[in-house]
């Protein structure tokens, strides 16, 4: 009787074995959200608990075998959570180069939505500050369209800021005409 009732324990810790195999596969997948660690600390506290030195042959294989896959799936298991804890578990960096770039993507298509609005907004803004100085009576002046990093935009029919005030004959290097007059 005692057999039947170690082999009944055996099954039983081999079902709850393979449900914790399940288990952390589903947690390693990302499909549960917390390890099932209570569940494996209680598993592994019943099989320790089970003393095969005096039971039959039969029933110290059974366990024994139990023992060494238990003690192999812990360590894959072990192994596992620290690699995830320490951030090299090679599925959770894949999903994190993959939100990385889509990221990337997203903030890209930004960008670019905004530099494609703005010339239409700031013209707004220009026309309605020209009609202000207007009905001021000043004349409005429209400055460069400036490109990235505050550089004219070629072509833009204005001239570059270093020549503004000067006529076209002076060139940046000479003196301006102010500095040619000589003082007595």
């Amino acid at each position: 009787m005692a057999s039947a009732d170690d082999d009944r324990l055996i099954t039983d810790l081999e079902q709850r074995t393979a449900k914790m195999r399940i288990a952390f596969d589903l947690y390693f997948m990302g499909i549960e959200k917390a390890p099932p660690l209570i569940e494996r600390d209680g598993l592994q506290r019943d099989i320790r608990a089970f003393d095969p030195s005096r039971r039959e042959p039969v029933v110290r294989f059974r366990f024994l075998n139990l023992l060494a896959r238990f003690q192999t799936f812990d360590t894959h298991w072990q192994r596992t959570l620290k690699a995830i804890s320490e951030g090299t578990y090679s599925r959770d960096r894949f999903k994190a180069d993959l939100h990385e770039k889509q990221r990337a993507v997203e903030a890209r298509g930004r960008v670019e939505a905004r530099t494609e609005s703005k010339p239409g907004a700031s013209s707004k803004i220009g026309d309605a500050a020209d009609a202000f100085l207007v009905s001021l009576g000043r004349a409005p002046t429209r400055s460069p369209p400036v490109g990235l990093r505050g550089a004219p935009i070629e072509g833009s029919g204005t001239p570059p800021l270093a020549m503004r005030g000067r006529s076209i004959v002076e060139t940046p290097g000479a003196a301006p005409r102010s500095a040619s007059v000589a003082a007595p």
